[in-house]
Formats: C-alpha cells, sequence, structure tokens
C-alpha cells in the first residue's frame, strides 16, 4: 500500500479548520476556524507569507458547484473562423 505525502498525513488532524501552509515547504505553520484567524495564527509564528487551505468535513463529501455564467466569463467560447 503506497504512502500518504506526510501533508496529507497532517491534514487529517485538521478536520473543518483552515490551515496555513508554508510553500515550498509544504509545512503547516498555523490553524483556525475560519481563514482570517489561520493567517493571523501563521503570522503570530513567524510566516507571513502562506497559503491558505480549507480541510473539508471528513464524514460529508465535498462537491464543488460552479454557476455555468460564470464559467462563460472565465472560458469563453473561442471565435475561430
Amino acid at each position: 500500500m503506497e504512502s500518504l505525502d506526510p501533508l496529507q498525513e497532517e491534514l487529517g488532524r485538521y478536520e473543518d479548520k483552515w490551515v496555513a501552509i508554508l510553500e515550498p515547504e509544504r509545512k503547516i505553520v498555523g490553524s483556525g476556524n475560519d481563514a482570517y484567524e489561520a493567517k493571523l495564527n501563521a503570522e503570530a509564528n513567524g510566516y507571513p507569507d502562506i497559503v491558505l487551505l480549507k480541510v473539508p468535513r471528513f464524514d460529508r463529501a465535498h462537491i464543488r458547484f460552479q454557476r455555468y455564467k460564470d464559467l462563460i466569463e472565465i472560458f469563453p467560447k473561442s471565435t475561430s473562423a
């Protein structure tokens, strides 16, 4: 059986929380109940330049929806002749 990435294993402790990750080290340097709290926690730990990630609840499936209208604005149809 393949072992998980160390970051993936560590994320298991942060169910339904926001985490601040230091890149490219892939190290969790802060956490909180919302993104702002996680950012403040990371800054208090001496890491102002971080990436924020919401760890989902593990007892529910996560399905991301996007409005079609928004997708059209992001990816307009090509106007080939």
